[in-house]
């Protein structure tokens, strides 16, 4: 399922990388292990920087930077960025990193470097696609996330069509997330008024949620 979107942040997966994918994309290659800064785990190389935050025990926030540093840490969108202690433990090896919460484990390889979101418990809830990850070409990123046969998806503001997004496109999804006033629009339009880059994905009655803050088309 892959998520196209230009470097900014991102509360849940998004960055960039180095080894060549396909179609001019590359893909985040190895990282180094990461060093701690307070609920923070920072991986950087040449590659870029790279930083999985702890927000709440059910909120982990990813960012990225393609250069030395991640720049200006702002938000137009998320108000509260902090919720108090979130109870994480931070386990850093050579060749994986562990963050657990009450709610959540979250594991971190880093060669190549892949997130894998499960509950406290071991139930996993997302992965990155294990041969592409994370990917970028000139000014555009995307991730791609492994999507099961029975999960269902929803969300992305104001869309036509099905409620459950899943399938919208034959070989993956393609919605615009730029607000336009779309006279007459029919079932196939996009996009149209209201676009929020927040999406969920069901499953056996549980759902995650992914915000990709991006200001960008």
């Amino acid at each position: 399922m892959p998520i196209a979107r230009r470097p900014c942040l991102a509360v849940l997966v998004i960055f960039l990388g180095g080894a060549p994918l396909h179609a001019g994309w590359a893909s985040l290659g190895s990282m180094p292990s990461p060093s701690r800064d307070g609920r923070t785990l920072v991986f950087h190389d040449a590659q870029g920087t790279v930083a999985v935050s702890v927000v709440a025990p059910d909120i982990v926030r990813v960012r990225f930077s393609p250069g030395p540093a991640l720049g200006r840490d702002h938000s137009y969108a998320v108000v509260k960025p902090v919720f108090g202690d979130p109870g994480a433990t931070f386990d850093v090896g050579a060749a994986q990193s562990i963050i657990r919460t009450p709610a959540l484990r979250v594991t971190i390889r880093h060669d190549p470097f892949r997130l894998d979101f499960a509950t406290a418990s071991g139930e996993s809830l997302d992965a990155d696609d294990p041969a592409r990850g994370i990917g970028f070409v000139g000014a555009e990123t995307r991730v791609w996330k492994r999507l099961r046969d029975d999960e269902h998806v929803y969300g992305f503001g104001e869309k036509t069509g099905r409620l459950d997004k899943r399938g919208r496109n034959l070989g993956g999804y393609g919605f615009v997330m730029w607000n336009s006033d779309t006279y007459a629009y029919g079932d196939d339009t996009d996009p149209i008024y209201v676009s929020v880059p927040f999406f969920m994905v069901m499953r056996g009655g549980r759902a995650h949620g992914f915000f990709l803050d991006n200001t960008f088309r």
